[in-house]
């Protein structure tokens, strides 16, 4: 059998919403989107080309002598109305590129790229969920070579969700589990500048039993309700939750109309 899988953008859904999570993620009935979400694809594009500046196999680092070929195969590979605005889109995320190089002083410290893991969470001895995430980077700086960092670039509004360091932060564990420390480094990227969220280890502490228990709840029922809360906002099955009939001008003013 199959185990449901949490990943950084997924827990959130659980957490958030039976419904959500069983619709999106297990039934994977998405809404339809209309057009290109350019941010989605600059986001996909920075990733893409980032993963090469700072793999570890090419020294020294950063590596940009084939910057502008990366960043062709990129966003060539993603779907744009035209081509201008796939040129200005891949132009703009190559000055993103650039920014983040000049600013980052870690490229040295730099010894993983994309690495993926998972591990099987159990519950009363038998496999409950897997947890699975890909490591943007991953680094060590000399001066602390007892704490290992994962990097995780975000290119859209910044927004810090511990859920999703928790999940990075077991997956890293797993992966090199000889470190004394371990944190989350959140990098928010915009038009030329850089901003940083650090998430420690410490703090994420007491979330393994919370996000076990929900999952025990959510992976063993059998119906799956609307749960309304904060996730609700950016939720994209919102209209379809909260759709009401349409009522008459007649039945809520009465005669005053």
């Amino acid at each position: 059998m199959t185990l449901p899988t949490l990943t950084p953008s997924s827990i959130n859904d659980l957490m958030d919403c039976a419904k959500k999570y069983h619709t999106l993620r297990v039934l994977k009935e998405w809404p339809p989107r209309d057009g290109v979400h350019l941010g989605i694809e600059f986001g996909i594009g920075f990733h893409a080309i980032i993963r090469q500046v700072y793999d570890p196999r090419r020294k020294p680092l950063p590596h940009l002598d084939d910057l502008p070929v990366w960043a062709r195969k990129a966003f060539y590979a993603r779907r744009y109305p035209d081509a201008e605005t796939r040129e200005c889109e891949m132009e703009r995320c190559l000055q993103a590129v650039y920014a983040y190089v000049a600013q980052d002083e870690d490229a040295e410290a730099t010894f993983d790229v994309e690495v993926e893991g998972s591990l099987t969470v159990e519950h009363a001895g038998q496999p409950l969920f897997d947890l699975y995430a890909r490591l943007d980077r991953v680094l060590v700086r000399p001066n602390e070579p007892e704490h290992l960092i994962v990097r995780d670039y975000k290119c859209a509004a910044r927004h810090v969700n511990l859920l999703e360091a928790y999940v990075l932060l077991r997956v890293a564990k797993l992966l090199y589990p000889t470190y004394q420390h371990y944190s989350v480094e959140f990098d928010w990227i915009a038009d030329g500048t850089v901003e940083r969220d650090i998430i420690a280890g410490s703090e994420l502490k007491g979330l393994d039993p919370i996000v076990k228990a929900r999952a025990l709840e959510v992976f063993t029922a059998s119906e799956y309700p609307a749960q309304p809360g904060d996730g609700c906002l950016g939720c994209p099955l919102r209209r379809e939750c909260r759709e009401q009939p349409p009522v008459e001008l007649s039945a809520v003013f009465g005669d005053q109309i």
